[in-house]
């Protein structure tokens, strides 16, 4: 009856461990726009990475993010370090098909069930994310990306306030036609970007030929587009190219 009612629920591994990447993106953003950014994720389970700004990372010899968090990130570095510029997040929202509740005991522990066995390291940073979520709980509405993002990105922004769209392995699992809508939703809003309220777009992502998971950057309106790094697909080790 356990493996039943486990199976009636689709995997989601809302893997924090990917942060360490998304963080040093916001850095490299950091220094090109020098402005606090508000932070949009699609596909974004229990909403753990959304608090990407409360945890610790060690990228290369630099440490980043909250030194005195519980959760410290610490990938194995290749290549140069990313910048040291500081991140300031004002405020992170996500979307997803099916939100689950990190303040649910049943639903933790059915996230922990999604790691294998075998990886002691990445059960304890979820145990930890999850201990977090429940003293800092994040907001995740319910939803398909295509009509939150274009909603999301037609709100007022701020003056001086960078919003930025991010996600991590979730595009392998949108239809063609909602992916390359969704796509095209923050082409459009990049258009309409100002260098006093820029956007920028992050992906954690398969390659089409899914031979390896890029870090991706853009920024608008400058139309500034990078891959920063190669990266393992659980963020176990990152490869900066920047």
């Amino acid at each position: 009856e356990t493996i039943a009612e486990a199976l009636r629920h689709p995997t989601q591994t809302n893997e924090v461990g990917r942060t360490a990447a998304i963080y040093a993106a916001l850095a490299r953003l950091a220094t090109w726009t020098g402005m606090p950014c508000e932070l949009l994720e699609l596909g974004s389970s229990s909403g753990l990475n959304l608090n990407l700004a409360r945890y610790g990372y060690r990228l290369g010899p630099l440490a980043l993010g909250d030194r005195g968090s519980k959760l410290q990130l610490h990938p194995v570095w290749h290549g140069r370090p990313p910048p040291a510029a500081p991140v300031q997040v004002i405020g992170a929202r996500g979307v997803d098909l099916s939100p689950m509740d990190p303040t649910d005991p049943e639903t933790a522990e059915r996230l922990m069930s999604f790691v294998f066995a075998d990886q002691p390291e990445r059960l304890q940073r979820l145990s930890v994310a999850l201990e977090l979520a429940r003293a800092l709980p994040t907001k995740v509405d319910q939803s398909s990306a295509l009509p939150w993002i274009v909603r999301k990105l037609a709100e007022p922004q701020d003056n001086r306030t960078c919003r930025v769209v991010f996600h991590s392995m979730v595009l392998q699992y949108f239809a063609d036609d909602e992916r390359a809508h969704t796509l095209a939703a923050i082409e459009e809003a990049g258009s309409r970007s100002t260098e006093e309220r820029p956007l920028a777009h992050i992906a954690f992502e398969w390659t089409k030929d899914r031979s390896q998971v890029e870090l991706f950057l853009r920024i608008w309106p400058w139309n500034c587009r990078k891959v920063l790094a190669i990266c393992h697909p659980y963020g176990e080790w990152i490869s900066w190219l920047d």
